[in-house]
């Protein structure tokens, strides 16, 4: 519970996440899709600036957490920029920031890469404001993320 803010349904189980992961490709496709016809230049930009730091190859497992947070702080953005004010509580009641911290996918997924590529990706569309490639995008950034959490899980 959040004092004020009601109840945060934060997936418990490996089940629950994957499940939150079908939801969250949808929420963000919707959001990314409007997103890229709302951003100004400056929104973009703000965006960009999110994974400034992350592009030097030189980056160790140690700005993992780091970047996790850039992460998290990304897509609360695009959340925002859909200007969808019911889209943007239903994200809330997720906890996606919790979630994303206490799971650790991108570290322990070893996704830093392709989620910077991606991410990046999502910007170009945004900024192009093509609405159909930047919604694409974003589901498939979610669906590469379900795939490899699917795979993390399966035995060797």
């Amino acid at each position: 519970m959040q004092p004020g803010r009601g109840a945060v349904l934060m997936p418990l189980t490996d089940s629950d996440y994957l499940e939150w992961l079908q939801i969250r490709e949808q929420l963000e496709g919707v959001a990314t899709r409007e997103a890229a016809l709302n951003a100004s230049k400056r929104d973009v930009d703000r965006l960009r600036a999110f994974f400034a730091l992350f592009q030097a190859d030189s980056l160790g497992e140690a700005e993992d957490v780091e970047y996790a947070k850039a992460n998290v702080f990304f897509h609360k953005e695009i959340i925002r920029l859909s200007g969808n004010g019911l889209l943007a509580r239903i994200w809330e009641s997720f906890g996606h920031l919790q979630t994303s911290f206490r799971r650790r996918t991108i570290a322990q997924l070893h996704r830093r890469g392709d989620s910077l590529r991606q991410h990046l990706e999502i910007i170009d569309a945004i900024e192009a404001r093509d609405a159909e490639r930047a919604e694409l995008l974003a589901r498939q950034h979610v669906k590469h993320l379900i795939t490899a959490v699917k795979n993390a899980d399966s035995p060797t």
